[in-house]
């Protein structure tokens, strides 16, 4: 994996969602490459861990906090900014909030692209584009196999079908505007990121983590179900590549990508929580009966992003683990987490 570290400085980029779990870690990531940051994102929330305590710290060049389903205040924001890069990751992103708020989840993933893409065909600075969408875009019946970029789209719940929607507008936005443009656009679906800083609801580590502080058990939907399981490293620094590449030669890499795990980390929810189990003790869990539909599989194939990006996953299952338990080990001693983020991300980009 080549990564032109020069390319980055001072390169103007946008991320919204900046206040999200991987908004934040990106944040750090690009600061530590040398960009100049600008976020829009919803006001965080007292569950945002990552944000309050370390991507808060950094020094954006500015940052507006807004939904992105407003299109006026979303294209004044893109004119006033100037952006070359933007990293769109603004989302309603939980599957069973979905089913809850299909509207907003729509308005929010389908109409905030939407907003996002209109308001930057309008400004000469944009090069590249990436849009972060997920590996539960596709129509999943359960293969053994691995799925492709090619694999038909369209998932049932609320969510995946939002994000397949934003993958057609993204299509055909680049097609009817952009490529004449010489502007390149990436849509990037990964698998089930793992971190430090994670404290969503509805999410297995953060779930595990709270347990562990309260001595607490939790309750687990599909103990066998299979995911693709990788630290928020491993996308990131692909979708990092992949901009660069955009950037530099937007018609040659203009198309979806997956980037996920090796076969070996596609992994039993049940097994995940062993190895947790085996570096953060106390946390106990007990099967609850799924009671929203969920697919029991779910594999993706990355040979497109190592084949045209040179992009492989470094970190194992367990790398992965013991990233995250230090993370949290040092949180709850007090320590800068701005600083143990931005040592971590050191260490794994010196390492590429």
């Amino acid at each position: 994996m080549e990564l032109d570290r020069k390319f980055w400085l001072g390169k103007k980029v946008l991320i919204t969602g900046h206040t999200g779990f991987k908004g934040g870690w990106l944040s750090i990531m690009l600061k530590t490459l040398g960009a100049e940051l600008y976020g829009i994102s919803l006001p965080s929330d007292d569950d945002n861990l990552l944000y309050n305590t370390a991507t808060s710290k950094i020094k954006y060049r500015k940052e507006i906090f807004c939904d992105v389903a407003d299109s006026a205040i979303i294209e004044h924001a893109l004119t006033d900014m100037k952006p070359e890069i933007v990293f769109h990751l603004a989302a309603q992103p939980l599957v069973r909030e979905s089913y809850h708020s299909p509207l907003n989840t729509f308005t929010t993933n389908t109409m905030g692209t939407l907003n996002v893409l209109e308001a930057g065909r309008k400004i000469d600075s944009l090069k590249a584009f990436i849009i972060i969408t997920t590996d539960k875009v596709y129509r999943n019946d359960e293969e053994i196999w691995p799925l492709r970029e090619n694999e038909q789209l369209g998932a049932a719940d609320p969510y995946s079908s939002s994000k397949a929607c934003a993958e057609l507008i993204c299509s055909s936005y680049y097609k009817s505007f952009f490529k004449k443009n010489n502007v390149g656009i990436s849509t990037v679906r990964a698998g089930n990121v793992i971190g430090g800083g994670d404290w969503a609801k509805d999410r297995l580590i953060p779930d595990f983590l709270k347990s562990a502080s309260s001595n607490a058990s939790f309750s687990v939907r599909m103990p066998n179900a299979v995911r693709p399981w990788q630290h928020v490293l491993e996308p990131l620094f692909g979708y990092v590549t992949l901009a660069q590449n955009l950037f530099e030669r937007p018609n040659l890499f203009s198309e979806a990508y997956n980037f996920g795990p090796d076969e070996g980390n596609t992994i039993r929810v049940s097994e995940l929580l062993t190895i947790l189990g085996s570096e953060i003790p106390s946390a106990a869990w007990e099967y609850t009966k799924a009671d929203l539909p969920e697919a029991m599989t779910l594999k993706l194939d990355s040979t497109r992003a190592k084949r045209k990006l040179g992009w492989y996953p470094k970190l194992n299952i367990i790398d992965a683990v013991k990233l995250i338990a230090k993370w949290h080990n040092e949180y709850s001693k007090g320590a800068d987490m701005l600083d143990i983020t931005i040592e971590q991300v050191e260490d794994y980009l010196n390492d590429t």
